[in-house]
């Protein structure tokens, strides 16, 4: 029997046992991953709700989440608000994540499962009573976590990443303004190349007014629209939690670009508040505030509509109006 005669023989008869393979394989998987589901349990079989404070204790601060008047706050490392979405994110994960048990020796030894501490958390129950349990801090070489609970040794796949490495500053509010009230005055001070313009912009009924007048009717609407960028704009990045005397120099905030200082009236009681802009560093900015301790990093876009001309609160409607002789 020759190749030539027989070749398309023997490649048809290649390609089928690769298919059987193939299929074998696909098999094989599958049923593996049916086994896989039905040895699955949930860590915690609980609703979100059902949660009211978390605490997260690791190489990184220990973070502290407590639920008040329905409200995600933060109270440690420090106390702040939190960013609602990645608090929810988080809740979802651990009451969705689910493992499987992991064979184990009777005596387990943890740190061989990075689970000598690990990342350990602890959850109080609104209705009381608690539960905890510990995320191996780094994933095994398929990406696969170990989980502990009870003193049972767990596995669980890829999705308990977002659980494991949950850092304080991903779960606080990014959110800069943090002052209660309704804002009555600012007093703005601008640095342009080195050219200074100062103005006062204060609230009378519900219009607004500049000093000293630009010569042209001011757009309250425009005035509010300002405002109400400063309260959206949100930090990218925390670059200082407790300043160093030569931070504000290193972050180019000696000389700001923008210096605002707020009069803000809130239950019958006028405060301050002020903000501090700094030059470009870069498509880079950093702000400080007088209601936080902290220096914020943001971007240079998102300050498009706060480092405006005056001329920006002109009411475009009346610009052009000129009395008829």
């Amino acid at each position: 029997m020759s190749w030539k005669k027989n070749r398309g023989t023997i490649i048809f008869a290649c390609v089928v046992f690769v298919f059987a393979i193939l299929t074998f394989l696909d098999f094989q998987r599958n049923k593996g991953a049916e086994n896989l589901a039905e040895h699955e349990l949930k860590v915690l079989d609980m609703r979100e709700s059902e949660i009211s404070e978390i605490v997260i204790k690791s190489k990184n601060p220990t973070t502290h989440l407590k639920r008040e008047d329905g409200v995600w706050k933060m109270l440690e490392p420090v106390r702040d608000d939190t960013d609602e979405y990645a608090v929810s994110n988080l809740l979802n994960a651990i009451t969705t994540a689910k493992v499987q048990k992991a064979g184990a020796d009777s005596a387990i030894d943890w740190k061989k499962y990075g689970l000598d501490p690990g990342v350990q958390f602890d959850l109080t129950l609104e209705k009381g009573g608690k539960k905890s349990f510990a995320v191996s801090e780094k994933s095994s070489f398929d990406g696969s976590f170990y989980v502990s609970k009870d003193n049972e040794l767990y596995l669980g796949d890829t999705s308990w990443a977002r659980i494991a490495d949950k850092q304080p500053k991903q779960l606080r509010s990014h959110l800069i303004w943090r002052n209660q009230g309704e804002v009555i005055s600012a007093t703005v001070r601008r640095d342009q190349n080195g050219i200074i313009q100062t103005a006062v912009m204060k609230k009378s009924g519900e219009g607004w007014s500049i000093e000293p007048a630009m010569g042209l009717p001011v757009s309250s609407d425009k005035v509010r629209e300002w405002l109400e960028a400063f309260h959206e704009l949100r930090a990218t990045e925390f670059s200082a939690e407790s300043p160093r005397p030569g931070d504000l120099q290193n972050f180019l905030l000696t000389k700001p670009s923008l210096t605002v200082e707020f009069s803000i009236r809130y239950e019958g009681v006028v405060s301050q508040a002020q903000w501090q802009i700094g030059q470009d560093k870069g498509e880079e900015v950093y702000v400080h505030t007088s209601a936080r301790p902290e220096i914020f990093k943001v971007t240079k876009i998102g300050l498009r509509d706060i480092r405006v001309p005056f001329a920006r609160f002109a009411d475009p409607s009346k610009v052009m109006e000129f009395p008829i002789e």
